[in-house]
């Protein structure tokens, strides 16, 4: 059991987010490409060498393959909107919207236009902002990264989550941090509920149960 939810509107989001912008942007980082060092590791004993011949597979009728055509494109982000870099994009279509979520931007769309509808236009830090881990300042001494955007038809939801990084270098324990709506079209009057729990201590409970 986590503690209770922290809700706020979006009208406060966007009102925190045209304070911080009269601070300036905040500097892009650019993030860490973690993969295990494989460097030294044995040659598998049982691996064998790749054939000498590849067969071509065979062409599949077009029929109902055929791709579709585009009905809407337009351009939801760019470099300069994002934070870090890779900008680890995402976006997601609801019932009347298309909302992107990448490493510094959380922007809506008319799913009908494509046209930016100013629902929701604001940077991660500031969206995260109740419930980053205490004592860092969000775009200064810790900040968000790796987005994940989903729209629950089920609940009529949007759910957006990222961590955050305290210390700017991954040596403090980070939180995983949610936010779920409470609309399926998303609007000043919108509230968002926020959860969080540390990273090292998911598990915990489990564990000692």
């Amino acid at each position: 059991m986590g503690a209770p939810g922290v809700s706020e509107s979006t009208a406060t989001l966007n009102a925190r987010q045209q304070q911080r912008d009269l601070q300036g942007p905040s500097p892009t980082r650019r993030m860490p490409l973690l993969r295990p060092d494989r460097r030294g590791l044995p040659q598998e004993s049982v691996a064998t060498a790749a054939p000498s011949a590849v067969t071509a597979p065979q062409q599949q009728s077009v029929g109902s393959f055929a791709p579709q055509v585009l009905a809407t494109s337009f351009t939801a982000a760019t470099l300069a909107d994002c934070s870090g870099y890779p900008p680890d994009t995402m976006g997601v279509v609801g019932p009347t919207q298309f909302i992107i979520a990448l490493n510094g931007r959380i922007r809506s769309f008319s799913k009908a236009t494509g046209v930016a509808d100013g629902a929701i236009n604001i940077t991660t830090d500031t969206f995260f902002t109740s419930v980053a881990t205490p004592g860092y300042t969000m775009g200064s001494t810790n900040f968000t990264t790796d987005p994940r955007i989903r729209y629950d038809r089920l609940s009529g939801r949007w759910f957006i989550s990222m961590i955050d990084v305290p210390g700017n270098n991954g040596a403090v324990p980070n939180r995983v941090m949610l936010a779920m709506s409470d609309s399926g079209s998303i609007t000043p009057s919108t509230v968002w509920t926020y959860f969080f729990f540390q990273a090292d201590t998911a598990g915990v409970l489990g564990l000692n149960a």
